[in-house]
Formats: C-alpha cells, sequence, structure tokens
C-alpha cells in the first residue's frame, strides 16, 4: 500500500499533494493499529475509508490504491 502511494505522489500534481499526504498518513495508521497484537477494528476502518475517500477525490490516477484497499479491506473485515 505505502509503495502504491509513493508511485500515485509521483505522478501526482502540486494541486494533489495534500490528498497525497493524507492518504500516506492514514494507510501508516492502518499499518500500525492492524498490526497491533489487539488491534482496534474500528481504528483501522477509518483508516481504510479515509484511504477510499482521497484515492477516489484524486480519480484516475490513484485506481492502484483503491485496488490495493479493497485487497486489504476482504482480509480485514472479513
Amino acid at each position: 500500500l505505502l509503495k502504491t502511494i509513493n508511485e500515485v505522489n509521483k505522478k501526482a500534481t502540486p494541486e494533489q499533494a495534500e490528498t497525497v499526504e493524507t492518504m500516506a498518513q492514514d494507510a501508516e495508521t492502518l499499518v500500525k493499529e492492524s498490526t497491533k497484537t489487539q488491534p482496534r477494528r474500528k481504528w483501522y476502518e477509518i483508516s481504510l475509508e479515509g484511504l477510499k475517500d482521497a484515492a477516489k477525490n484524486m480519480g484516475e490516477i490513484a485506481i492502484p490504491v483503491l485496488k490495493v484497499v479493497d485487497k486489504i479491506s476482504s482480509i480485514l473485515l472479513s
């Protein structure tokens, strides 16, 4: 996920930089929370939702992020 966000960042316009930064922060929260011994589901649900929203707002450039988030969601939320 972080690698995919970094790739999107390389293609992002200056106007999209803040959105990419938000995605990176949400991804970091997701990684930290989901790897805890007792993860708090609500925290990673919020992170996943934030990632989806940010990627959708960026449009086609962020489709790879959406695909990765969908895969992670299917694992974490099942």
